[in-house]
């Protein structure tokens, strides 16, 4: 993006006042349900706060750990 006034528009607002197309949940409900994928508005919000925690950087780098020493641990056997 490298128009100036678009990303100052962008920067001000909240992800779920932009929301998702409600062509996506139509065309695909049964497959993503009303996840944080195909949700709007506080019932998004919901869903982002409750998963952020698993994506705090000592989380993510302990589950990357354990990744290299599984697959060590099949390399070797």
């Amino acid at each position: 993006m490298t128009d100036p006034d678009m990303v100052k528009e962008l920067a001000n607002c909240k992800s779920f006042d932009i929301g998702r197309p409600l062509s996506l949940q139509k065309e695909r409900g049964a497959l993503l349900g009303m996840g944080i994928l195909a949700s709007n508005g506080e019932l998004w919000a919901h869903q982002r706060k409750v998963i952020a925690p698993e994506f705090f950087m000592d989380k993510v780098k302990v589950k990357s750990r354990l990744k290299i020493c599984l697959k060590i641990r099949e390399s070797l056997s």
